[in-house]
């Protein structure tokens, strides 16, 4: 299993997994452009930008998210969500809840290639609350948008490992991340963890790190960090020490030197 969340529930079937981490690639630690930050932060136009991506399914909590959304503006901080769900029904329920809430949702239906045609879409639907991406979304851009936020809101109720939290992180993002499988988050170090599924946590931390930029600066740099320990050569390195154990256990040797041979 990615987690000691995961191993806990394979005990239930009777089954005690080895925990291997999962893991990202090196090239994510990359320093994010500057100046590309600085160009989307200054079209979403807002003291609060929040972005989430994922299925759209009731574990990742995204009823949770669009009331945050909903609760930020009442209490009068401008507040911005784009979002990128996938094409599950639950979507409809997402979409219809945000109108019940009072937000005005604006569909990006064309294609988002890099920088500057996100920054040109979201100042042409500057009136909205939220964005919904529905288009294909550059791998490349993410870790721009993870920069640029506020806060990633990988808040799922469920989370084997948290990949996107990790992502946010590599990319000096600020991740909320829910108290599951997030192994690699520590609370107020290096990422927010949420320990329930109410609105007015998501709320409080926003304000929070609005209010406390040193507070976000200081998470981005812890966050960057812990991200260095999960890219796949460390967890490779994990993986094998694992398997000497289990190679162990079934009464393999595992030789002293590698024997070369003629091909």
């Amino acid at each position: 299993t990615v987690s000691r969340y995961m191993k806990h529930i394979m005990w239930r079937w009777g089954v005690n997994p080895i925990v291997v981490p999962n893991g990202i690639p090196g090239s994510m630690i990359a320093r994010v452009s500057q100046a590309q930050v600085r160009a989307v932060r200054a079209a979403v136009n807002a003291p609060a930008f929040l972005f989430k991506i994922g299925r759209f399914s009731p574990d990742k909590r995204w009823h949770q998210a669009i009331a945050a959304v909903a609760q930020l503006k009442e209490r009068g901080l401008t507040t911005r969500l784009l979002m990128r769900g996938g094409l599950e029904p639950f979507g409809g329920e997402v979409l219809d809840f945000a109108q019940q809430r009072g937000l005005r949702v604006a569909p990006l239906s064309t294609r988002i290639e890099d920088v500057t045609v996100l920054a040109r879409t979201l100042k042409e639907n500057a009136d909205a609350d939220i964005w919904n991406v529905t288009a294909f979304l550059p791998d490349d851009l993410l870790p721009v948008l993870y920069a640029s936020a506020t806060a990633t809101l990988a808040n799922s109720g469920h989370e084997p490992f948290g990949l996107v939290g990790l992502e946010a992180m590599a990319s000096g993002g600020v991740a909320f991340v829910g108290a599951t499988g997030e192994e690699y988050a520590e609370p107020f170090k290096n990422a927010i963890v949420l320990e329930t599924e109410d609105a007015a946590e998501i709320v409080a931390y926003v304000t929070h790190l609005a209010a406390h930029p040193e507070t976000a600066r200081n998470l981005r740099i812890a966050a960057q960090r812990t991200a260095r320990d999960y890219t796949w050569q460390r967890v490779i390195d994990i993986f094998l020490q694992r398997l000497e154990f289990v190679a162990l256990k079934q009464g393999l040797t595992v030789p002293s030197e590698r024997i070369e041979t003629d091909a």
